[in-house]
């Protein structure tokens, strides 16, 4: 499958604690579209906000043998969830706790169970 990094940050892939995959980033990064509203609190040294999300920009349009790796928030608001959308997981780790890349990639989508496992369609 064709990974497409639909995010503005190289993507690193390990099996283990080997990489075995950099996706560069597309150059085309959805966003939730946002708006900030105020919340009155006192004894903040800045203001503070509540951040609303709204509809996400559109992906371009599933294609057969393609995979979006884009955030977890991004994906997170895709109604209905896409098959062919995929979010980091089971991070890895830098020596100082930094998150430098990911084991696995997961959908958020559901995935009808074909016997004991799970096959995208």
């Amino acid at each position: 499958m064709k990974l497409i990094n639909m995010t503005p940050h190289t993507i690193h892939l390990y099996d283990g604690e080997t990489l075995i995959l950099e996706l560069e980033p597309s150059g085309v990064c959805p966003r939730l579209s946002q708006r900030e509203v105020p919340v009155e609190a006192s004894g903040l040294p800045v203001p503070l906000v509540a951040v609303v999300y709204g509809d996400p920009e559109p992906l371009p349009p599933p294609q057969p043998g393609v995979g979006y790796v884009v955030s977890h928030l991004y994906a997170s608001a895709l109604q209905p969830p896409r098959a062919d959308v995929f979010v980091p997981a089971d991070v890895v780790r830098d020596d100082e706790g930094r998150i430098i890349g990911s084991r696995k990639l997961s959908t958020l989508a559901s995935i009808p169970a074909q016997g004991d496992r799970r096959v995208l369609p």
